[in-house]
């Protein structure tokens, strides 16, 4: 077996079973680094009793030695050693790991017998999403299965290429930042949960079972010395219950939990702090997995009365997390009354938009703006909420408020961007172009004009399709003029080239294109649609074949174009065969209804036929193909 295939494997069987998504470049810099000595010792792993044992990487050459050597041990005794970096981007904790050695035998994983073959390997990296560290690191995989399904719906999510039938993301480190966390909560990205929970062997300093961190005798001395002041006098515990958030913050729970308790013991007559540490307590006990704990302390400090719109909102996250959504509504709801701020407003439309009462959300939203009409952040929140519900006008009303308001022409580019992206969505072309176009001239990052030259070139496409090929090569004129290695321009330029029956421009640009990128569906996919406009089905039918072959068979446009070029070349039975199994279903690609219906027509099935060239039609009502072969079938 291949080393690197041996990495992959090696790798997988240690994380639960699913294949990581592995990248060439690192998802950090320096500047991202962090080193958290809570994760330094033996963890073990819930479902299988895999060990996770951490230590400190005393290697400057690894990033000044900010970084952790992991050593996997499974119970057969086979051991995997990684180095890990702790990444904090945006205060979201992720790890980037990559091999510390090469496994060169299974029975040897240090033995090189070949050592000039490392010229040829280099070490590849992946990354594991961390949702907390305490009281058990819990942590969520990526896994290329999950990652090629956000690939067949945005191939432009991040750039990558399939090696050996697995995504590798070829992004640089930027892009990767960027990527994360803008999918950091969505499951095609991060999707296999792993808990581990702390090996319960003491160490010299004592270990604190409930927190996972090792605390030395004298911090155990200094939380012991604070309960005790607790009891003294009324500016002492307020000092304790400022250092017991503090404690909750670094995670230290059951440090926090014994002053927040001595404060409740020491001054009951006194509802401000005996509300302040049951508000406390409930943060920690659901922080612990202690609903039962959480939902008492919560309700009593409900009942002793007295808290402030921060607290009520502490509350009110509490019960959300404990699955109340009522109880939620009413803390929210307090603690805007309490203090009725924007901030709180347009927090409280997200929670109704999260859980369906899209109503409440909306005018939650806008009374947030009537509070703070000049808040960009607020506009785009409403704009987002919009978007998701699918009112496309009202969401391009609340983006165009916020241009008014965004701090840099970055944002307000982005903005743009987004626009565009609504306007295409509904068959807007030309509004779609202009947004697009002003946002590729407020664009000065490489990755930001990239960004907005692909949408413009896939816009080109759909140009192209509703007949407009001057608006579509004018589009990819200006894409390719800011970016000329893009790909998807290149493509959509050939695309428009051979429906005016320019096939050796077209043929040039595709070359070009696959000397970029020559494992990219898409390329084969405009290859066969040129090779058939003039002529040369055989070519056109491997071409599609190919497009088939690197998508695995799960990119709708490779399959219907294979279907074209069986319909359009007399291989009506094949066609059928092909395309019947994918018809089911309102939300089949528009163009494998097309093609079958066609297959159908032309295989004495007109009445079927018509059925499902209307389906395509209704879909995209701006194709002119759609609208001429239906006219065509009606007619026969």
């Amino acid at each position: 077996m291949k080393a690197k295939k041996l990495l992959f494997y090696l790798l997988a069987a240690l994380l639960g079973g699913c294949i990581p998504v592995m990248s060439l470049h690192p998802l950090f810099t320096e500047k991202n680094l962090v080193f958290e000595e809570k994760l330094l010792g033996v963890w073990v792993q819930d479902t299988n009793d895999t060990i996770w044992e951490f230590s400190r990487l005393n290697e400057p050459e690894k990033a000044g030695g900010n970084a952790y050597k992991l050593v996997f041990s499974d119970k057969d005794g086979k051991k995997g050693l990684f180095v890990f970096h702790l990444v904090n981007l945006e205060d979201k904790l992720f790890f980037d790991v990559y091999p510390s050695e090469l496994p060169w035998e299974p029975n040897d994983p240090n033995k090189v017998e070949w050592p000039y073959n490392t010229l040829f390997l280099i070490p590849v990296h992946t990354f594991i999403k961390i949702d907390s560290i305490d009281p058990r690191l819990k942590l969520q995989l990526t896994d290329d299965d999950k990652m090629e399904e956000l690939f067949k719906e945005d191939p432009n999510a991040v750039e990558h290429a399939l090696i050996e039938d697995h995504p590798l993301l070829t992004a640089s480190t930027k892009q990767l930042q960027a990527f994360v966390l803008k999918y950091a909560d969505d499951e095609r990205v991060f999707s296999g949960e792993i808990v581990l929970s702390r090996k319960g062997a003491e160490s010299p300093g004592g270990q604190d079972p409930n927190d996972g961190k090792l605390l030395a005798p004298s911090e155990r001395k200094e939380v012991e010395d604070d309960v005790t002041k607790a009891v003294k006098n009324f500016v002492e515990p307020i000092a304790i219950l400022e250092k017991a958030g503090k404690y909750k913050k670094s995670e230290r729970f059951e440090d926090a939990e014994k002053l927040y308790l001595s404060v409740i013991d020491a001054h009951p007559s006194q509802p401000f702090l005996s509300t302040r540490a049951y508000v406390g307590l409930a943060e920690i006990y659901v922080a612990m997995e202690k609903p039962e704990k959480a939902e008492a302390a919560a309700e009593k400090a409900v009942e002793l009365g007295g808290l402030v719109s921060g607290e009520y909102w502490a509350l009110g996250e509490c019960y959300e997390k404990l699955g109340d959504m009522a109880k939620t509504e009413e803390a929210f709801l307090e603690a805007i009354a309490l203090q009725p701020e924007g901030t709180l407003y347009s927090l409280l439309g997200q929670f109704y938009g999260n859980h369906g009462q899209h109503l409440k959300a909306e005018t939650a939203y806008k009374r947030g703006l009537e509070l703070e009409p000049t808040n960009g952040s607020f506009h785009l929140l409403l704009a987002s909420y919009y978007l998701r519900n699918n009112k496309h006008t009202d969401a391009i009303t609340a983006y165009e408020n916020a241009i008014k308001y965004a701090d840099s022409n970055k944002v307000k580019g982005e903005i743009f961007n987004n626009i565009g992206t609504i306007y295409k969505s509904i068959y807007k072309f030309e509004k779609s172009a202009e947004a697009f176009e002003k946002a590729l001239s407020l664009a000065t990052d490489p990755d930001d004009i990239g960004m907005v030259c692909r949408n413009m070139a896939w816009l080109a496409i759909s140009f192209t399709l509703s007949g407009d090929i001057d608006g579509a090569l004018r589009l990819c004129d200006i894409a390719l003029k800011n970016d000329p290695q893009n790909v998807v321009a290149l493509r959509s330029k050939a695309y428009s080239l051979s429906q005016r029956q320019e096939y050796g421009d077209a043929h040039k640009l595709l070359d070009e294109a696959l000397k970029i990128h020559s494992d990219e569906s898409e390329t084969f996919i405009v290859l066969a649609h040129v090779y058939l406009d003039e002529g040369q089905a055989d070519k056109a039918l491997q071409a599609a074949k190919r497009a088939v072959q690197l998508s695995k068979g799960q990119y709708p446009w490779s399959q219907s174009t294979l279907g074209e070029v069986y319909v359009r070349t007399g291989q009506h039975e094949e066609a059928v065969e092909l395309l019947a199994p994918l018809i089911e279903g309102d939300l089949t690609f528009a163009d494998i209804d097309y093609w079958y219906g066609q297959a159908l027509a032309h295989s004495g099935q007109p009445e079927d036929g018509v059925k499902f060239v209307k389906r395509a039609a209704s879909k995209l009502p701006f194709v002119v193909e759609y609208k001429r072969g239906l006219e065509a079938i009606q007619e026969q």
